[in-house]
């Protein structure tokens, strides 16, 4: 019988990881349009999801948390691959990144593109970042016509964050030890689940209690499931984390190829991840 998971925390799991580099772990990776000089952080507009009319260089955002805060200083390097649909190379990019011990967390950014808006292809892109040669995460971004693209914009309630997924199974709980993924195994996997990160737009103002659904779809776009969340966010909660996920209580039922999850703050959609399934 399919199932979905349902689980709440008020807490960010900031010490994901897809790929260890010693030292650092993965915290999360965004995307934003800019020019060739990138924006300070709090004027960044995070997104997904870009008009090709307005899309210049997609910067890419490699957030992490230091494993050595307070223990020494690090310094890595950091190169983003950007690939087309066909998985063919379109771009790559490096630079150095330099970590103090004194810093929990760290951030570096860095684009690829063109100065003026407009050269960007329509279709789906994936990016991977290494650090010190070693493939640390992935992510994925698509270039839409005007018409047919879904902001990452703040609902009236929750502002959108994150979302990562990993394997589960019913009672699974993600924790620090938690290994996201956009890559599962046939043999292994029984529910892909996702936790979505959220501000709390009501914030010392009132209760509220939002539904959080994600919808899964095929490549073709035919659909697969939904899973949904709908529980009580206190006032006192300046952020939350929801997770939830769909599949089956053993391994082996889904079938192979590309999936795209998106997820949806009540009527709003506000965010889409794709993931695979592979023998």
């Amino acid at each position: 019988m399919k199932k979905y998971l349902v689980f709440l925390s008020v807490f960010l799991l900031f010490s994901s990881y897809i790929f260890a580099v010693q030292g650092i772990s993965l915290s999360q990776v965004r995307f934003f349009n800019a020019g060739t000089n990138s924006p300070a952080r709090d004027q960044r507009q995070y997104s997904i999801q870009f008009y090709k009319s307005a899309a210049r260089y997609i910067w890419c955002e490699l957030e992490v948390k230091n494993h050595l805060y307070n223990i020494q200083d690090q310094k890595h390097i950091v190169l983003w691959k950007y690939f087309n649909s066909d998985n063919s190379l379109r771009g790559q990019v490096s630079s150095d990144f330099a970590i103090k011990k004194d810093w929990s967390y760290s951030y570096i950014s860095h684009g690829w593109g063109w100065d003026a808006a407009g050269n960007w292809p329509v279709g789906n892109y994936r990016v991977e970042l290494w650090v010190d040669q070693q493939k640390f995460a992935e992510s994925f971004f698509s270039i839409q016509n005007n018409e047919a693209v879904v902001k990452q914009e703040k609902f009236k309630d929750l502002e959108f964050e994150f979302v990562k997924l990993f394997e589960g199974g019913y009672n699974t709980k993600p924790d620090e030890d938690t290994l996201y993924t956009t890559r599962f195994y046939r043999s292994t996997t029984k529910y892909v689940s996702f936790i979505v990160g959220a501000k709390n737009l009501l914030y010392n103002v009132c209760d509220q209690k939002p539904m959080i659904v994600g919808y899964y779809y095929k490549e073709d776009g035919s659909f697969v499931g939904k899973a949904s969340i709908n529980v009580d966010v206190p006032y006192t909660w300046k952020n939350a984390d929801f997770w939830c996920g769909w599949g089956w209580d053993t391994p082996g039922k889904w079938e192979v190829g590309n999936y795209r999850l998106d997820i949806y703050f009540g009527s709003h959609k506000v965010a889409e991840t794709k993931f695979s399934v592979a023998y």
